[in-house]
């Protein structure tokens, strides 16, 4: 069964086994019913900073154990705040302190909460610090003297001023030192020499006899260094704009440097800044001398200058200019371009070539700032003479000496090894020489990929043919089509490296017309010997050449050859070569292997018989070319020096560079040619030349970085050289991981490359630092939650004693900042830990009586939150319990009385009335206790009878007697306190004297009889009483007491 609210539901679970055995448990299920709000609301909406504040609300399903949580945030603002707690009860009253403006108000219970229809403006002044105005410098620069402007402020402005007390605690310190006071919000703070410079401060604001603290902030101070200078290096020496190069090491935190120069004619200025740590200064001048230094800069300061380093900038003479030609070049054209460059790093603005027939006659030929200058349109047969000097800005000679250089272009046709000829739509010859007498063939196809399919064509003279001159045709090719090829001499193969020769036909033509030439080649000058075997290539000049044809000379044709020109296509091979017989030159070279070569231009002219044949008059004899094979520093190339080597043979070079050095530059016959490690000269017909050059091998780093830090480290670094890498956090942030080529380093701050021999890539990793906040408590209460907190973040801790206990003392970092139910730690930059420590409530319950009687546990007793406590109260004699006030409210007469689970101050005050019994006939009365309200005797025998008496008379003696008849209208004399008085009663009656303990301090005895009572709690003899009224005024001689019927007598000095 289960209540209407919370309550327990029981299962009972049976189970069954295999044998019919029977298992029972049961299972406990709590049920509830979560707290819901029907209304929640206040006194009032609007009240002054001081006031009190009642909250009212009216639940479902609470009972005593509801513990209600109030809320509060500021109209505006998304942050709710806990206010108060209190457990059970449905309204509180608190005063409201500490807090300004339009709030709203939420109260909660279990998962459900309800927010206060109306806002509530609290009018007042009170100190809000903002917390933007607070020097927020967790790293603060100083030159000589540490000290710093701490700056703070408030928000709004108040009607009185505002003192604040400057408290600071320095590293290493246990608590915070007050170190001013004062009316500004800034304070000039020179630290102590012996002091740390790091510490913690604090701003406590007086006003209007309230304190109110602000938040604490972290600073540290450091100096302010200056990086020294590592080198100063000249660039673009003897240039018209030289340029100082300022090298220098960072300091670590340090964004900005000013760079610093004095030159030689006293001046000291700043000539730039840089955030980074190489300095370009473009604006110095010949023949002065500089001195750099530089300063670091932070927060406006300007620190003092490092180590400096000076350096001369002077024009330097270089004794002379290295040219990459050869010393002496044959040419095999009619150009050539010569490379120079000065033996230094010096830079030149201009260079003056001299040039002529011989080294004594040279003319001044042009003054240019190229590093390379062009002779072309140069003759056969002519030797010419170079020399070159390099020039200043000012045009003024620097080299002591020129360079110098020759060349010359003897009559020395061009060969060239394989060729593609008589390329049409569907045929093609490759041609070529070989260095023995050799099968040659040639392997070829359409698809580069699948060469297990190409076709091979042999020699056109038959398959069998031994021969240094190869001569194959290729037949029924499909025209458009590209085709690979290799050739292959005896046993030697040529594929070009792997990648294999290339042709392409043409598309199939139709043309009309001829223009056939012939002619006839001989081996001796007497032209008696015709070649028995040669290769004939054929070109049509013009502004555009033609593709090339051919003709193989056999024995057969006795040293003659023939071509139609009419079928020679334009150098693309897609269309008809356009020539003009009989105005058109031809180009015929002859191929006759190790029997030479020639070559010669005559007139395109269409051979009829009596047309006498175009001859080469001679053929060169077997010859030897030299070839001039050279290279610089920091590489070797094979083979080098100066080679004879046979005509129409071939070369091949091979260039290999030191460790850490790469090939710059390849020139052939003085022209400047593609990089690779081999080259092949082919079909050499002419002295040639052949030169290399070698650079040191510069390395690349890399680097790249996330958000919170930088790497700093050179763009590259020369071959084997070591590199220094420092990788520098934000503020706020550490290394989490360095990785170099992809292998993690870990988190380190720096690393040096040693001994580069590559590229480098540096990647670093920054995560922002976490920080612990450790929550821990005593016993009854918690505190949550604790965990790691990212650099700058805010964390929220909420403390949340048990029921019945309070905050006590929250020590942060050891420090006791008082009893806040949540604390919020901002901009967070270091570990922290929170304890709490609960004590449980105390109330006091003030128990007290009036006179007539006493109570246990009398005056204040404290009891503990949830604890009892009884009370007895007895009456003493003529006395009766009247009633006992519990927290101010009647509760009726009552011997005992217990608090029961105390949470809240309570009281209990005993009330008692004086009884007196009334007999018939004449009674003396004196009241005891006064009247709560006035009596006479008229209102005194109305309520003794009206409580059962049955009074006729009564009697007042003042020298004479008083007397009222009840029920007359007249003689209602006053009851006075401190006077007897007689009642007559006509039955036995008791009347309850309720009232206040009264006290008279003297009494007015007149002669004769006097009727008076005391207020004494106990009884007194006559003769203690005589003794007490005749200590000041020894007069009275007799006392007499009624006893009912009559007078008891006791005379003064009666023994």
């Amino acid at each position: 069964m289960v209540n209407e609210q919370n309550g327990l539901l029981t299962y009972k679970i049976k189970a069954y086994d295999y044998d019919g055995n029977i298992g029972i448990d049961t299972i406990d299920i709590d049920v509830f019913t979560p707290v819901s709000f029907n209304n929640f609301s206040v006194n009032k909406t609007s009240l002054e900073l001081g006031e009190k504040l009642i909250f009212t609300w009216n639940t479902n399903n609470a009972d005593e154990s509801t513990n209600y949580t109030v809320y509060r945030k500021k109209v505006g603002s998304s942050d709710w705040i806990s206010y108060f707690s209190v457990t059970g009860d449905t309204d509180f009253m608190i005063i409201v302190d500490g807090f300004i403006g339009d709030y709203q108000f939420m109260i909660a219970a279990d998962d459900n909460d309800m927010e206060l229809n109306e806002t509530v403006h609290i009018d007042g002044e009170m100190v809000e610090f903002n917390a933007d105005a607070f020097s927020n410098e967790s790293l603060k620069y100083y030159l000589e003297i540490p000290e710093i402007i701490l700056t703070w402020g408030i928000n709004g402005n108040l009607s009185d001023i505002v003192s604040y007390d400057l408290y600071v605690k320095h590293q290493g310190e246990s608590q915070f030192l007050k170190i001013a006071t004062t009316t500004d919000c800034q304070y000039n703070y020179l630290i102590p020499e012996s002091m740390s410079k790091q510490f913690e401060w604090q701003v406590q604001a007086q006003f209007s006899g309230d304190t109110y603290e602000s938040q604490i902030m972290q600073t540290r101070l450091e100096p302010l260094h200056s990086p020294d200078v590592i080198s100063v290096e000249l660039r673009d020496r003897n240039s018209l704009a030289p340029s100082t190069v300022i090298t220098f090491t960072p300091v670590a935190g340090i964004q900005q440097y000013a760079i610093m120069r004095r030159d030689n004619d006293g001046n000291y200025l700043q000539i730039g800044q840089t955030e980074s740590f190489v300095y370009t200064d473009s604006t110095v001048q010949y023949d002065k001398q500089y001195e750099y230094s530089v300063c670091s800069i932070t927060d406006q300061l300007i620190g003092d200058p490092g180590e400096s380093k000076s350096i001369d900038v002077t024009i330097e003479p270089v004794r002379w200019i290295m040219i990459e030609n050869a010393s002496h070049t044959i040419l095999e054209s009619s150009a050539i371009t010569i490379n120079y460059f000065p033996n230094s790093n010096d830079c030149f603005e201009r260079y003056e070539i001299w040039f002529g027939n011989q080294p004594d006659e040279l003319q001044p030929y042009t003054i240019t700032s190229q590093r390379s200058i062009t002779f072309d349109a140069i003759s056969y047969g002519a030797y010419k003479y170079v020399q070159i000097f390099a020039l200043d800005y000012k045009n003024d000679k620097v080299t002591y000496q020129p360079a110098q250089v020759s060349f010359e272009r003897p009559f020395n046709p061009s060969r060239i090894n394989i060729k593609i000829t008589d390329i049409s739509a569907s045929e093609a010859v490759v041609s070529w020489v070989s260095s023995t007498d050799s099968m040659g063939m040639v392997r070829y196809g359409s698809d580069i990929n699948d060469y297990q399919n190409w076709q091979t064509m042999t020699d056109s003279r038959g398959e069998d043919i031994l021969d240094e001159l190869h001569y194959v045709k290729l037949q029924a090719l499909h025209s458009n089509t590209d085709y690979y090829f290799e050739v292959i001499s005896g046993s030697k193969k040529d594929n070009n490296n792997g990648q294999y020769y290339h042709l392409k036909t043409g598309p199939a033509l139709s043309n009309m017309g001829s223009c056939q030439v012939t002619g006839k080649i001989f081996s001796d000058a007497a032209q008696t010997l015709p070649v028995d075997h040669a290769i004939v290539y054929i070109t049509i000049l013009g502004d555009k050449n033609s593709s090339t044809g051919s003709f193989l000379v056999t024995p057969e044709t006795n040293g003659r050859w023939w071509t139609e020109l009419v079928n020679f296509r334009t150098s693309d091979h897609q269309k008809f070569y356009t020539n003009c017989c009989e105005e058109n030159n031809i180009l015929i070279e002859v191929e006759a292997g190790h029997a030479g070569s020639d070559q010669m231009i005559t007139l395109a002219k269409h051979y009829t018989p009596e047309q006498p044949d175009s001859e080469l008059q001679s053929m060169i004899p077997e010859q030897n070319h030299t070839i001039s094979i050279s290279s610089g520093d920091h590489g070797i190339i094979s083979p080098s020096g100066q080679l004879d080597i046979r005509h129409h043979s071939d070369i091949s070079i091979h260039i290999m560079p030191d460790d850490g050095y790469h090939i710059s530059a390849v020139y052939m016959d003085g022209q400047p040619t593609n990089i690779t490690t081999t080259y092949t000269l082919t079909q050499i017909s002419t002295d040639r030349s052949f030169t290399a050059t070698f650079a040191q091998n510069t390395f690349i780093i890399e680097t790249q970085s996330g958000s919170g830090g930088q790497i700093i480290a050179p763009s590259s670094v020369k071959y084997s050289e070591d590199c220094y890498i420092s990788i520098v956090p934000d503020t706020g942030y550490h290394v989490n991981d360095v990785r170099i080529d992809g292998i993690s380093f870990g988190s380190i701050n720096d690393y040096t490359l040693t001994n580069t021999i590559q590229d480098h890539e540096i990647s670093a990793i920054f995560e922002i630092n976490a920080y612990s906040i450790t929550t821990s408590s005593g016993p009854n209460g918690k505190i949550s939650p604790s965990g790691m907190v990212a650099h700058g973040n805010s964390y929220t801790v909420t403390i949340s004693p048990d029921d019945g206990f309070y905050i006590f003392s929250v020590f942060l970092d050891g420090e006791n900042i008082g009893q806040p139910l949540i604390h919020v730690f901002e901009d967070i930059t270091k570990a922290h830990e929170l304890f709490v420590e609960f004590h449980q409530y105390s109330y006091s319950i003030d128990a007290s009586t009036l006179i007539g009687g006493s109570i246990t546990n009398d005056g204040v007793s404290t009891v503990l939150w949830g604890d009892a406590i009884a009370y007895t109260i007895q009456a003493n004699d003529g006395y009766i319990i009247y009633d006992v006030l519990i927290d101010n409210i009647s509760n009726g007469p009552m011997a005992t009385y217990q608090f029961s689970s105390v949470k809240q101050v309570h009281s209990i005050q005993a009330v008692f009335a004086a009884e007196y019994h009334l007999y018939p006939g004449w009674n003396l009365v004196s009241l005891s206790l006064e009247p709560e309200h006035t009596l006479n005797a008229k209102t005194w025998a109305e309520e003794i009878n009206s409580n059962g008496g049955d009074v006729d008379i009564v009697q007042a003696w003042n020298g004479k007697w008083s007397t009222y008849n009840v029920g007359a209208p007249f003689n209602f004399f006053d009851i006075e306190m401190g006077r007897g008085y007689f009642i007559r009663c006509n039955r036995e009656s008791t009347w309850i004297n309720v009232g206040q303990e009264w006290n008279i301090s003297s009494y007015h005895f007149q002669e004769g009889y006097n009727l008076f009572g005391f207020p004494f709690a106990q009884s007194l003899m006559a003769s203690e009483l005589a003794n007490l009224i005749n200590d000041d005024q020894p007069y009275l001689i007799k006392i007499q007491q009624w006893t009912g019927s009559g007078f008891g007598t006791y005379s003064i000095n009666a023994p």
